[in-house]
C-alpha cells in the first residue's frame, strides 16, 4: 500500500525533524536518538513500520514469530555471517543501534504488510521486555486468555529477572469469535509499561 507507506514515512520524516532540532539546541542532548516502532490496523490488515532495537513478534496457531530485525551493530554481523548470536551476546556492540531516530534525516526503515487472521496476535515490545524472553517463553505466556493476567505475568517475570531496563510493550488480540469485517476489527489492547527495579 503505497499511500500508507509514505503516510508513515511522512510521520517519521516529522519525529526525525525533531529530534534533530531538540539535539542541536541543547548539547547537553548531543547526539541522542530513539527507536521508533508504529502498528496500524485497517480492515483485515496490519501495517508495520520498524527502526531500531525494538521489536514486533506476531503469535499465529499458538506459535510466536519476530516478524522484524534488530536494527543493532550485532545483528548485522550475525546477518553476515561473521558472528554468532552467542558471540554478539557478548560484544560491547549487542544493543548499539545501527538505524534509528536521530542520526540523519531520512533513516531507512523496515516496512511489513500482514493479512491478519482470526485469533492472531501481535506483540510490540523494547528490548528490556525480550531480553527476558525467547519465543517458548512468550508462547506460554500468551496461551492464557485474559489479557490482564498476561501483562501482569510479563511484568513479574521480567522483575524477578532483575529489571535492568526500562520495558514497555503493547500486545493486540484479535478474538477468533469476531468477524473481521471492513468496517471494525475488535481488538483486546494491554499497554505495559514499567521503570527498571531499583538497586538497593
Amino acid at each position: 500500500n503505497y499511500a500508507m507507506k509514505q503516510c508513515i514515512r511522512a510521520a517519521l520524516d516529522l519525529a526525525t525533524k525533531a529530534v534533530i532540532q531538540k539535539s542541536n539546541e541543547d548539547h547537553s542532548l548531543k547526539g541522542m536518538a530513539t527507536t521508533f516502532d508504529l502498528l496500524i490496523i485497517k480492515n483485515d490488515t496490519a501495517y508495520l513500520a520498524h527502526l531500531g532495537n525494538g521489536r514486533l513478534y506476531l503469535k499465529r496457531n499458538s506459535v510466536f514469530h519476530q516478524i522484524t530485525h534488530d536494527h543493532t551493530v550485532a545483528q548485522d554481523f550475525i546477518s553476515s555471517g561473521q558472528w554468532t548470536l552467542e558471540q554478539a551476546k557478548k560484544s560491547p556492540y549487542y544493543n548499539t543501534l545501527s538505524q534509528c531516530i536521530g542520526t540523519t534525516e531520512q533513516p531507512t526503515f523496515e516496512y511489513l504488510e500482514i493479512e491478519l487472521d482470526h485469533n492472531d496476535s501481535i506483540l510490540m515490545c523494547s528490548n528490556g521486555v525480550y531480553r527476558y524472553f525467547d519465543n517458548k517463553k512468550f508462547e506460554d505466556i500468551f496461551s492464557i486468555p485474559e489479557f490482564e493476567e498476561i501483562s501482569r505475568n510479563i511484568r513479574t517475570h521480567i522483575t524477578n529477572g532483575g529489571a535492568e531496563d526500562n520495558f514497555s510493550c503493547v500486545a493486540i488480540h484479535i478474538p477468533s469469535k469476531d468477524k473481521i469485517s471492513h468496517r471494525k476489527i475488535p481488538l483486546k489492547v494491554e499497554v505495559l509499561k514499567a521503570k527498571k527495579k531499583k538497586k538497593k
